[in-house]
């Protein structure tokens, strides 16, 4: 899952996307195809993840997250 996890954000942390059964390699470019070994474990994509339709829904909602105005951390 890529979730924003810093205290600094609460309360309101932002999900960005839940992706179980990914690793964070599925948020690099494509890999090589035949990885294999430990290289292979973490950034091959598994059978059942669909890079090209998840990827842009991921990167649009990034974009908008980190173009959106930091709320006021000033308490008076």
């Amino acid at each position: 899952m890529v979730q924003i996890k810093n205290t600094a954000c609460l309360p309101r942390r932002e999900l960005i996307a839940d992706m179980p059964t990914t690793s964070h390699g599925a948020l690099l470019p494509p890999p090589p195809p035949d990885l294999s070994g430990l290289i292979g474990n973490m950034l091959n994509d598994p059978p059942c993840f669909d890079r090209a339709s998840v990827l842009p829904e991921v990167n649009r909602k990034t974009t908008v997250f980190f173009n959106a105005p930091l709320p006021s951390l000033s308490t008076a």
